[in-house]
């Protein structure tokens, strides 16, 4: 690795953070084009994940009418409720 000597964490704690807090660790090294590519995939490919699953959840909470319309569902919703 690149700048061993001023390395402020180590790899060990890198990843006992990561997965600690559930996040994905890798190590790289743009010097030494070491997983660099790696990274900057793992990132895409966390983004269209969570895009995917963000789509699929809105998805779930709107009714189709049939016409174009759709009505979103709100949970605990006072609808025809008269106060």
């Amino acid at each position: 690795m690149d700048l061993e000597d001023k390395r402020q964490v180590s790899y060990k704690e890198g990843n006992d953070f990561a997965n600690s807090t559930g996040m994905k660790f890798i190590e790289t090294s743009a010097k030494d084009d070491l997983k660099v590519y790696d990274a900057f995939e793992l990132i895409a490919s966390e983004i269209i994940k969570s895009n995917i699953n963000k789509e699929v959840n809105e998805k779930k909470n709107n009714i189709s009418l049939g016409h174009g319309d759709d009505i979103s569902q709100k949970k605990n919703s006072k609808c025809c409720n008269k106060k």
